[in-house]
């Protein structure tokens, strides 16, 4: 071997080894693989170094859900509820109202506490307006609005021949006599449009002896009883998926919601208190 080729040996050694050098260090740093020639090491690929980026395997932390506004798409992404949660969720604050604190959504039926602990984290019920607190009154004046325990006992939505044969029965489940200034009584129709039905002009002065009843019905009923109260008789609600809602001002105290009401048949609670059922009309004013 002549001087040139052992100078030419010498220098290929030489890069070999640096070559061996920089892969090892490239491995050692975490942003090579296994390199099989010099030219490998020049740059590693974007990919290799995208992995190890913190923005690429971070995953953002989920929003609160408003438990007020949300649709039933939103309510899904909770743990533990699927459709008929969720659309039990939206169908109980239509009727009652916003929620008012977290917990309240355990009052929807198929919420239970262990449904609520998984989900509690990531719900809210955002910026809503709350209910005064009812002022003391003497126990010697009629029961505050907020106070008396006022319920929707009964209600009747026409009869054959007769649609506008319609009543709604009141009935004072409290000890004092309830005075009934600044209610109303509104209907929700099937689409959920809200109406008023009798306006709280119509109920001024107004009052419920205790444990008694007071007879609101329309223009057109012609039974007895005889009303109490009456509305026009343009102002129906209808026998099939309707709901009346009874108000303290705009605090809402009662509910009554049916899917269908036969003909010829009222909607009554089966006792005070107690949940509705489909009766024989049974009207009863405040003389009972």
């Amino acid at each position: 071997m002549n001087n040139f080729d052992t100078k030419r040996l010498m220098a290929s050694g030489a890069a070999l080894a640096a070559a061996v050098v920089i892969v090892a260090v490239l491995q050692h740093a975490g942003i090579a693989g296994t390199l099989t020639s010099p030219e490998q090491t020049a740059a590693p690929a974007a990919s290799s170094l995208r992995t190890h980026s913190p923005a690429a395997t971070s995953t953002p932390a989920l929003g609160k859900v408003n438990i007020n506004t949300a649709d039933p798409a939103q309510l899904m992404t909770l743990h533990g509820i699927g459709p008929a949660k969720a659309d039990a969720i939206v169908r109980y604050r239509v009727t009652h109202g916003p929620f008012h604190s977290l917990e309240d959504i355990t009052k929807v039926s198929g919420i239970g506490q262990a449904v609520f602990d998984g989900f509690r984290d990531r719900i809210t019920v955002g910026e809503i307006a709350r209910p005064p607190a009812p002022a003391p009154t003497a126990s010697s004046s009629p029961a505050s609005a907020a106070a008396a325990r006022i319920e929707i006992e009964e209600v009747m939505a026409g009869r054959k021949g007769n649609g506008a044969y319609e009543y709604v029965e009141l009935y004072n489940a409290d000890d004092m006599p309830a005075d009934l200034s600044h209610w109303s009584l509104k209907k929700k129709s099937s689409t959920g449009m809200l109406s008023m039905l009798v306006a709280a002009s119509h109920l001024s002065g107004k009052k419920i002896p205790a444990h008694k009843y007071l007879l609101l019905a329309n223009a057109g009923y012609t039974g007895t009883p005889a009303a109490d109260v009456s509305w026009p008789s343009s102002y129906t609600f209808a026998r099939t998926n309707n709901a009346l809602l009874l108000y303290d001002g705009s605090v809402l105290v009662d509910t009554a919601a049916w899917s269908d009401i036969p003909e010829g048949k009222s909607y009554a609670r089966a006792s005070p208190g107690g949940n509705f059922t489909i009766a024989e009309p049974s009207p009863q004013n405040s003389s009972n």
